[in-house]
């Protein structure tokens, strides 16, 4: 079948805002990790700009960076998880 990648991402993208927002009205400072980082600078305290391909595998190798080089409190999550 026929995707609209453009209405894909625009979906997405309200999906993970939902989150971010989510875990910012319970006091959580939030960072996100993305690709597109226009679609979040109005959203998260923090945007990092990952410029890695949307199909790419590297998201998963992405999450075990973090994790070895952060040593603060931090939660790593999906957007599909919405405190």
């Amino acid at each position: 079948g026929f995707i609209n990648w453009s209405i894909a991402i625009v979906s997405r993208s309200n999906y993970y805002i939902h989150s971010i927002k989510s875990a910012k009205d319970l006091g959580y400072n939030t960072i996100i990790y993305t690709n597109l980082p226009e679609y979040f600078l109005d959203v998260a305290d923090e945007v990092i700009d990952t410029k890695i391909e949307e199909d790419s595998s590297v998201w998963v190798n992405l999450k075990l960076k973090v994790m070895e080089q952060r040593n603060d409190d931090y939660c790593l999550i999906d957007p599909d998880v919405i405190l």
